[in-house]
């Protein structure tokens, strides 16, 4: 598989798992829309709008690496895909609410068929926010027997 297919499937994977996990893609709203929405919301890479940074909770993510698996006749057979997740939240993610968005969040990722690595919490200072990093592995590739 290439590359570029196994980053391609990747990230229609991680839409729909943060979609199935009852968050929105923050990309589609409208600053209005955006203002007044109260579920969380996504991005894919850095948040730059402030309105969205003012958020209670929102979740980036980006792919950092995707690498050959497995190879075969000289062929690239699996590629390994790997997903940074990043939630960030004015509250611990002791709390209830984010404690069961991260049960949701693991739930949807299982069920995409993603290998989900939790660390742990972290406060940043200078921006005031609880941050939880995930990584996500998936394997793409291989023939259908």
């Amino acid at each position: 598989m290439k590359n570029i297919d196994a980053r391609r499937l990747a990230r229609e994977d991680i839409r729909k798992a943060l979609r199935a996990a009852g968050l929105l893609d923050g990309i589609s709203l409208q600053a209005q829309q955006l203002q007044n929405e109260t579920r969380p919301c996504f991005w894919r890479g850095v948040v730059r709008d402030p309105v969205a940074r003012q958020k209670d909770i929102y979740v980036t993510w980006h792919i950092p690496s995707s690498d050959t698996a497995e190879r075969a006749d000289d062929k690239t057979f699996l590629r390994e895909v790997i997903l940074a997740v990043d939630i960030f939240s004015k509250r611990s993610f002791e709390s209830e609410a984010n404690h069961k968005m991260l049960d949701r969040l693991e739930t949807a990722f299982d069920e995409a068929g993603f290998e989900v690595e939790f660390a742990d919490e972290q406060y940043e200072e200078n921006t005031q926010l609880f941050h939880y990093p995930l990584t996500l592995h998936k394997l793409y590739g291989g023939t259908k027997i």
